[in-house]
């Protein structure tokens, strides 16, 4: 389900990461930080490692310009658990799509949800309706064309 050719973002903030944060310093790269640190504990110990940081920057910072994409890896980390946590994986790209629909990543999220609907859930009703959401929201997304096929 989750594609692996897209990776997480690689960041180059190993300077960031070596040096104690500044508590006065800009709020933006606080939270850039922060974001980082959970990307990073995926990138270390796996999803399963990464899930309890990730939700503790979505609880510490609920208004930050990473928050769509922190639901949205949030999300990827419960598919690439075992055992999955379609749940939890549901939930967290319902709330990118809802929440988020300007994220870079809200097209893949509805795509997951589809392709979700249909594989796991075998709900052909909603995996049509989440297709033609896709469709008609993002229609010139690299998604959009993966359901044209």
């Amino acid at each position: 389900m989750t594609n692996t050719s897209q990776s997480i973002p690689q960041k180059n903030l190993s300077s960031s990461a070596t040096q104690p944060v500044n508590a006065g310093g800009d709020p933006l790269e606080l939270e850039k930080a922060a974001y980082t640190v959970a990307l990073d504990a995926y990138k270390q110990g796996g999803a399963k490692k990464a899930i309890a940081p990730m939700q503790n920057f979505i609880k510490n910072n609920p208004n930050s310009v990473y928050i769509g994409n922190a639901y949205f890896w949030l999300a990827e980390f419960n598919l690439a658990i075992e055992p999955t946590n379609y749940i939890e994986a549901k939930k967290n790209y319902g709330i990118v799509v809802d929440k988020y629909p300007d994220s870079s990543r809200a097209a893949r999220a509805l795509y997951q949800l589809y392709s979700i609907a249909k594989d796991v859930d075998r709900n052909t009703v909603l995996a049509t309706q989440l297709k033609n959401k896709l469709l008609q929201k993002y229609p010139k997304s690299e998604e959009s064309g993966f359901v044209k096929k």
